[in-house]
């Protein structure tokens, strides 16, 4: 074997048909990050198969670009690795590395639907957004497999193996370790490189069980010559030598699992300490605020449990109000005794809360959700005497709180944020419409975020719902809360998006102009056994604070991730 110096290859020893490795994987790259949406190969993520059901990128990703210039880096390391090893031909290497990428393929898909689907949906605190959406390309996950396995002695192939003296002897595990954690620190994927540390110890582990249960069937079965039937007893030669394998397959599974700590720690343990806010986006008008948040409120039955709990709900979103946001509070009803009450503790001492009693009769609609929300809709859109349209209306539940903390409230920045940044300057100067123009940020009828230009098409929507005269065909009519999340999510065709806009994605990139959500709901519920209909009261722990989001995971939307 030819032993080289670390990262140095010799023009002699390296021949034409060593190149094609290397060539392979920086041509698709080079590619990409010239022109990513032509030329680029897609990077994989388990979304895309448990969701989509698109096996594409699970297949090429390894030949995608890098996402980063970090990535960049780690790109550049592999193939300097790569080409130290001349003894690895383009063809063995990827005929043992493609089946190691599809089992790592198939793993994180498996681990991505237990932590978001399957566990992740059950036990929120389970939940776990990146086991899904965290994306995987190039060869890093490969190398680094391979580079485990053969220092620790698991022989892939005999036309696969390392040459150079830089992984050989008793430190080529831990050198492989590190190059992994470099990888994946540079990457950032943790769930990629975790779950391929994982892979590779459990193929160690099962390669000496294997040699070691062989060993002792041949133990076992051994002749013993007839002169020496009569020699004195010796020590146990086989149990000396279990004993040993014992103690080495030992410190190769801690030094594995210390290596899995150490590269999980920054992404899961150090963001806990890491929590700062960030601060709000302004209105593109000056004269208009960002963000009106409008509260539905209707009567219940016990008035003093009713008044806590919409006072624990104002409380909630007062760090959240400034010049740049407000609060309405929307009833129809002449009777709402809890409203009255919350009234006097808020109105003096916060202008930025508004109570608002619409006692108009309507004898063409019956009485309603829908109504309510219509005309809540109407009322928020319309200019008032003394404050103009906010940018943005996020209709919420008097019992449906901010929750989350400090974290919570970046997450509705962030989505914010991401709705602001889809604007466009047009040739003259002037702000357009956002391109993205809704939402969503909790459940069910709450934590919906709507442009302003949105707001007259469901009011007209669900007018026509609570009309007497509806001239609806029968069976398409849609409950309330049902309207607006197809208007969120794109599914009405009153609220669609062009599929060929791209707008600023959360990461930095581009991405499409669909909605924005959170990962997870960042808005508890607590009225949920205090019902605004007599008989229909619940006690539900179901979509509560810190739960996935109903729509993670669908295609076309935007997320931000919030985790607490």
């Amino acid at each position: 074997m030819v032993h080289l110096s670390p990262l140095r290859v010799l023009p002699s020893e390296l021949a034409w048909y060593h190149l094609l490795l290397p060539c392979s994987i920086i041509i698709p790259s080079v590619l990409g990050l010239v022109d990513p949406i032509r030329l680029g190969i897609p990077s994989f993520a388990p979304r895309q198969v448990i969701y989509d059901r698109n096996l594409i990128p699970f297949f090429v990703a390894p030949w995608a670009a890098p996402s980063s210039f970090a990535s960049v880096i780690s790109r550049l390391l592999q193939v300097a690795f790569l080409l130290q090893f001349p003894r690895w031909s383009c063809w063995a290497l990827w005929r043992c590395g493609l089946p190691i990428w599809v089992v790592i393929g198939l793993v994180r898909t498996l681990v991505g639907f237990i932590f978001t689907r399957s566990l992740g949906w059950a036990h929120p605190s389970l939940f776990r957004h990146w086991a899904l959406y965290e994306t995987t390309n190039g060869f890093g996950p490969i190398l680094s497999t391979l580079l485990v396995l053969q220092t620790a002695g698991v022989a892939i192939a005999e036309d696969v193996s390392i040459g150079t003296s830089l992984l050989e002897g008793s430190y080529g595990v831990p050198i492989a370790l590190l190059l992994t954690i470099t990888f994946c620190w540079t990457e950032q994927s943790p769930w990629t490189y975790g779950l391929a540390l994982l892979i590779a110890f459990s193929i160690i582990i099962l390669d000496r069980a294997r040699s070691e249960i062989a060993r002792l069937g041949r133990a076992k079965y051994q002749r013993v010559p007839m002169y020496d039937l009569s020699a004195p007893s010796t020590p146990d030669l086989a149990s000396t030598s279990a004993s040993s394998y014992m103690t080495n397959l030992g410190r190769v599974i801690i030094l594995g699992l210390t290596c899995f700590l150490l590269m999980e720690l920054p992404f899961n343990v150090a963001r806990q300490f890491t929590v700062h806010p960030i601060p709000m986006p302004v209105s593109p008008f000056p004269s208009k605020p960002l963000l009106e948040i409008l509260m539905l409120s209707y009567p219940r039955n016990d008035v003093p449990l009713h008044t806590s709990i919409i006072k624990t709900t104002l409380d909630s979103y007062l760090p959240f109000l400034n010049s740049s946001a407000r609060l309405s509070v929307y009833t129809q009803s002449t009777t709402h005794r809890a409203m009255e009450d919350v009234r006097r503790l808020f109105s003096t001492s916060h202008p930025n809360i508004t109570f608002h009693v619409n006692s108009d009769k309507y004898p063409d609609a019956n009485d309603g959700q829908y109504l309510h929300l219509s005309e809540a809709f109407g009322w928020v859109a319309s200019g008032r005497p003394d404050k103009e349209p906010a940018e943005w209306v996020m209709l919420i539940e008097d019992d449906f709180p901010m929750c989350g903390g400090e974290a919570g409230l970046n997450g509705l920045r962030e989505v914010l944020k991401l709705l602001e940044a889809s604007r466009e300057v047009d040739k003259d100067g002037r702000t357009t419409t956002p391109r993205r123009r809704a939402a969503w940020v909790g459940t069910g009828g709450s934590g919906m975020i709507l442009h302003r230009t949105w707001l007259p098409i469901l009011q007209l929507v669900l007018r026509a719902h609570a009309s007497v005269d509806s001239k609806l065909p029968e069976g398409y009519a849609r409950a309330p809360d049902v309207i607006i999340q197809d208007c969120v999510v794109g599914d009405d065709p009153f609220c669609a998006t062009r599929e060929d806009w791209v707008c600023p994605g959360w990461n930095g990139g581009i991405s499409g102009c669909g909605a924005v959500i959170t990962s997870r709901q960042i808005m508890d519920h607590i009225g949920g056994a205090l019902s605004t209909r007599p008989g229909m009261a619940v006690n539900t722990w179901d979509w509560r604070c810190g739960w996935r989001n109903v729509k993670h995971g669908q295609s076309g939307l935007e997320v931000v991730p919030v985790d607490w």
